[in-house]
């Protein structure tokens, strides 16, 4: 599914972008949209099945996502996602 707002075409290429509350509407949305414009996405949310569709959805679509489905699963990934994921460049 597109993105529904046209965004420039990887220009934020290279960048990693960490979505709370992306296992629907809006947070789904941003999420979708910043892969889109190239961005590497790290995509939370406390529902292990809506947040894995949000995931599915962007490596649909030839981005890259990694999905995290609880409290610690995020703590303990925060510390390492610029040395595993590359830098963290936004946070949503």
């Amino acid at each position: 599914m597109p993105f529904p707002i046209s965004v420039a075409p990887r220009l934020l290429n290279g960048q990693l972008a960490l979505i709370t509350g992306a296992g629907q509407g809006n947070g789904r949305a941003l999420a979708l949209g910043l892969a889109q414009a190239g961005a590497r996405v790290i995509v939370t949310d406390m529902n292990a099945n809506t947040v894995e569709e949000t995931a599915q959805a962007v490596r649909a679509e030839g981005g890259e996502a990694l999905a995290l489905r609880s409290r610690r699963d995020v703590a303990r990934c925060l510390p390492c996602a610029g040395s595993t994921c590359g830098r963290r460049d936004r946070r949503c």
